[in-house]
């Protein structure tokens, strides 16, 4: 397998699919998976490795290009669910709760890819029973991804990763670890003065995504030494 091909990898559907479980099971019973939120984690390392695979030598004609080729794909592939769920969500709510004000505002905010955003805004801890309540509050890790999707093909261009040219792993590996290092100690930081924002928030999460993409470089890659010639 390389970079660039479309890839299917059994193992990742495995871990992505125990990831869900758990995160699901943690909602319904926190007894019988404690730490099941922690599935939130790994598919967030999932996607980073998904996403920096699929976007490796796509170089198209132009920038604008590679980059509208890939807005169009996230957006068709994401968008009409989501849209289909909040729709009928918001029309329960609204017939069940006497106030889904604040509900159909988080709703609303994912459509747009902002929800952890808005619920940063109004300070809903994730660990809170008004949490619970809302039944978009699990959307905040959508709205992160999509943060993260948005400005990530940047990243790969920049570093040259997606025409695969000379030196672009070892630019976007030294890129991201940069990165992932600004991120934990911005997660540390806002852990300290906001635990909220330190849940929520995108950079906070980045090292996660980040991780997940410097995996698929080391197993993905053509290049055998690249293990080798990155600690040296």
């Amino acid at each position: 397998m390389r970079l660039g091909q479309s890839i299917y990898r059994q193992e990742l559907s495995g871990l992505r699919t125990f990831a869900v479980i758990t995160a699901i099971t943690y909602n319904f019973n926190k007894e019988i998976i404690p730490s099941g939120y922690l599935g939130v984690d790994i598919f967030a390392v999932i996607s980073g490795y998904a996403i920096t695979c699929s976007l490796a030598g796509r170089q198209k004609k132009s920038f604008l290009e590679f980059i509208s080729s890939f807005y169009s794909r996230s957006l068709k592939r994401l968008l009409p669910a989501l849209v289909v769920f909040v729709f009928i969500s918001s029309t329960l709510i609204c017939i069940v709760n006497p106030n889904p004000v604040e509900t159909l505002h988080t709703g609303i905010a994912s459509l747009f890819g902002v929800s952890n955003l808005y619920l940063i805004r109004i300070s809903s801890d994730y660990f809170s029973s008004a949490a619970e309540l809302n039944p978009f509050t699990q959307l905040w890790s959508l709205s992160m991804t999509e943060q993260y999707y948005f400005f990530y093909p940047f990243i790969v261009c920049i570093t040259g990763f997606s025409r695969l040219t000379k030196n672009s792993i070892k630019n976007l590996s030294y890129t991201l670890l940069l990165l992932s290092i600004t991120s934990i100690f911005i997660f540390l930081y806002l852990h300290n003065v906001d635990k909220v924002s330190a849940y929520y928030f995108m950079p906070a999460r980045f090292w996660e995504l980040a991780l997940g993409g410097i995996a698929c470089i080391s197993f993905e890659t053509k290049n055998t030494l690249f293990i080798s010639n990155f600690l040296i």
